[in-house]
């Protein structure tokens, strides 16, 4: 008999002016994922790889940066996080990538596991 695969649900999230991906929603996601991973942090290629399995990313999410030659908006919007690292204080700058403080792992493992970082 086969196991059944847990099929992920992909999060429609809110959108900046623009139509793309709104920079705090696209932080709930990257909090999301890192609560998620060994140590809890990643490095952006992974970020870049698991985003669009959550996350139903829009044309306009997939234009091309003005700014960022070879990224994609939401891509820029990612990386935006670390150039804005001071205004998220749930995530550091690591590296190549970002980390979750440990402090907000621990204070989500209380909350309802059924609701996510996008909602709040």
């Amino acid at each position: 008999m086969a196991t059944k695969r847990k099929v992920a649900v992909k999060r429609t999230l809110k959108r900046g002016a623009g139509g793309y991906i709104d920079e705090k929603a696209m932080v709930a996601v990257v909090i999301d994922i890192l609560s998620e991973l060994p140590g809890l942090k990643a490095e952006y290629p992974e970020l870049r790889e698991r985003i669009p399995q959550v996350v139903r990313l829009t044309r306009k999410d997939q234009r091309p940066s003005l700014t960022r030659p070879g990224e994609q908006m939401w891509e820029q919007i990612l990386r935006n996080i670390r150039s804005h690292i001071g205004s998220h204080k749930e995530i550091v700058g690591i590296d190549g990538g970002l980390k979750l403080k440990r402090r907000v792992y621990k204070s989500r493992q209380g909350s309802d596991q059924g609701q996510s970082a996008s909602a709040a």
